[in-house]
């Protein structure tokens, strides 16, 4: 079975704002856990930026899951981005690279310019939970990790946005949506 988390969120800064502050979107207050991030395949391909990244972050893991399964609290992910500045369209990809046999989870981010309002940027997210593992523990563990993910989009965006304050200050921003499953 497969669990699915979307949101839609509206942020008040200009994709090209959006843009400059994808990059350096860690550290940030509402991220503590993003340990490490590094680049590790860049180049621009007609135009286009194309980006991989290794993460490295920390979550607590809850007791009862610890009790299931041997896991540690540090994951690893890798982020493929492209960002289209003609296009203006931002996409990022993002998945586990351990504990695949557990859970896979994608991530999946697009920016673009808000059809409310052109200095505005849309941000589409996208986040696809899936367990292999059978008899009723996988999707106990898609339902947990979908809580808690469900929790975490907004302060993602908080996180961004706080970001996003830093780099343009004039451009206070409170105003985005909530996530929904």
């Amino acid at each position: 079975m497969t669990k699915e988390i979307r949101s839609n969120e509206t942020l008040r800064f200009s994709w090209y704002q959006v843009a400059i502050g994808f990059f350096q979107r860690y550290p940030n207050p509402q991220s503590l856990h993003v340990q490490t991030e590094d680049v590790i395949h860049r180049e621009v391909k007609d135009g286009i930026l194309i980006t991989r990244r290794l993460w490295k972050k920390t979550n607590k893991v809850p007791t009862i899951v610890k009790r299931l399964i041997a896991i540690e609290n540090t994951s690893f992910l890798i982020e493929e981005s492209t960002v289209d500045p003609k296009s203006k369209i931002i996409h990022s990809l993002t998945h586990n690279i351990n504990y695949r046999r557990w859970m896979k989870i994608t991530e999946d981010v697009t920016l673009t310019v808000s059809p409310e309002n052109d200095n505005w940027t849309l941000l589409r997210r996208k986040i696809t939970l899936n367990s292999p593992v059978r008899w009723g523990t996988g999707r106990f563990l898609e339902g947990l990790a979908a809580k808690r993910l469900n929790k975490n989009c907004i302060k993602m965006v908080q996180g961004f946005v706080f970001v996003l304050n830093k780099l343009f200050p004039k451009n206070i921003d409170d105003s985005f949506t909530n996530c929904r499953k």
